[in-house]
């Protein structure tokens, strides 16, 4: 007599375990989702829309969060488009404290999104003393922002891309991100302190003083006229142009300075 096999078999047992793991993995995915977006994973983009959105004047610093990209256009009026799918869309938010306004893009599911789709907010507004990165969005300016002063601060993954006319320029920047900036400043004071790189070529630039941290390995790219003082003291180089005066380059690290 033929042994009694279970309906399954082997290969069946196999192809239950299977979708069991693939059932559990897709439960911990969406168990990712957090509170109000426990659909995030299974909802589509649909289609790709602008929406205007009124921001209340008066902005004096701005902070961009994670998987969201921002761009700054200099205007005399102050209103926001987001551009996004749109069943995603309202799922980047704006946060006004103050002066201060957040942007982030709250849908739990990022990762599931292809690169290709575009989860963009255009701001335009008259001026901007404090703007923060933090994540792995980008951020740029389309066109100068000619304004007295502006403080740029990095902590992430994404990049920054900046043209201004300005008096004053304070940057830093830490992990992985990068600095692009254009057009013409005074002065300019940053610091670089983790892998991230600052390119300044196109940067026309009077006084510069810097730092490069123990613990940042990024080199920087700088073309200042009349000043050069800072310190490297991490791994990264420092690359400049011409020979600017100053107080000098000072060395502790195992990085270095490099004229180019």
């Amino acid at each position: 007599m033929r042994p009694q096999v279970s309906g399954l078999g082997g290969f069946g047992v196999l192809r239950t375990m299977g979708r069991i793991g693939f059932g559990l993995s897709l439960s911990l995915g969406f168990s990712t989702c957090g509170p109000g977006h426990g659909t995030d994973c299974i909802k589509s983009t649909g289609t790709i829309i602008t929406q205007r959105r009124e921001v209340v004047a008066g902005l004096v610093t701005v902070t961009a969060y994670d998987n969201v990209d921002l761009r700054l256009v200099q205007d005399t009026q102050t209103y926001a488009e987001v551009r996004a799918g749109e069943n995603l869309i309202d799922d980047i938010e704006f946060t006004r404290k103050g002066d201060a306004l957040e942007i982030a893009n709250t849908s739990r599911c990022n990762w599931a999104r292809s690169y290709d789709t575009p989860r963009e907010v255009t701001l335009h507004l008259p001026s901007i003393t404090n703007l923060f990165l933090r994540g792995q969005g980008n951020v740029s300016t389309v066109g100068p922002f000619v304004q007295d002063q502006a403080f740029c601060h990095l902590v992430g993954a994404g990049d920054f891309d900046l043209d201004f006319r300005a008096r004053y320029l304070n940057i830093d920047q830490y992990e992985l991100g990068d600095f692009n900036l254009r057009g013409s400043v005074d002065e300019l004071n940053f610091t670089v302190g983790g892998s991230g790189r600052l390119f300044a070529q196109s940067l026309a630039l009077k006084r510069c003083y810097f730092k490069m941290t123990r613990d940042s390995d990024g080199d920087a790219h700088v073309r200042p006229t009349d000043v050069l003082d800072g310190l490297v003291a991490g791994t990264g180089t420092l690359y400049y142009t011409g020979n600017p005066p100053g107080g000098g380059v000072r060395i502790t690290g195992t990085g270095g300075k490099k004229q180019e």
